[in-house]
């Protein structure tokens, strides 16, 4: 099948949404939490790499108990808890830029991360038919990097022109096109097993 007749399957969108979004938060937000907290709210170089290893563990750390947590959350409730704990990363960040503050946003930026970017690619292979898998993968990956590659990017140049805050409020739009995705993809029969 056709590139487009991939593209038009709800189902492909909203594993690629879901790489996408992980991907796309967790960078701007991890390549914009050190400037932040050092050079705009005065926290120690310490304190910062600390905030950062803590997230870097965060992401990775969910992944032992992932098979359990599919097997009662199944692949939408993964990404709904994903999206969750990126709102309550958002919600933190407006509310405390402390370092405790940065510490709690960072962790659960982490494990929004993981939960995203594993139900993402959990649910990729139930998209396409066998003979499409080369053309799925390639799709995902060009996708999922090339806007991580631009968040990353745009962090540093992001905190030149807004504050904190504000970068954290941008990453609301994501989270919003995806919770749409997921409703609209939801109403439809689950044809995946």
């Amino acid at each position: 099948s056709s590139t487009l007749a991939l593209m038009r399957k709800p189902s492909f969108c909203l594993a690629l949404a879901s790489g996408s979004v992980a991907y796309i938060i967790m960078s701007f937000v991890m390549t914009g939490t050190p400037i932040s907290m050092h050079h705009f709210h005065g926290h120690s170089l310490i304190d910062t790499k600390w905030v950062i290893q803590s997230h870097i563990a965060a992401m990775f750390l969910p992944s032992f108990i992932a098979p359990v947590l599919f097997k009662y959350l199944s692949i939408r409730g993964m990404m709904l808890v994903g999206l969750t704990c990126y709102c309550a990363t958002i919600v933190i960040g407006l509310a405390d830029v402390s370092v405790n503050g940065f510490l709690i946003q960072l962790v659960l930026l982490g494990i929004g991360w993981n939960f995203l970017f594993v139900s993402g690619t959990a649910l990729l292979p139930r998209t396409y038919q066998k003979q499409d898998k080369f053309k799925g993968q390639a799709i995902n990956d060009l996708t999922v990097f090339t806007f991580q590659a631009l968040a990353s990017l745009s962090a540093g140049w992001a905190l030149g022109f807004i504050n904190w805050q504000q970068m954290l409020l941008l990453c609301l739009l994501p989270i919003l096109m995806m919770a749409v995705l997921l409703m609209i993809e939801g109403r439809r029969p689950n044809q995946s097993p």
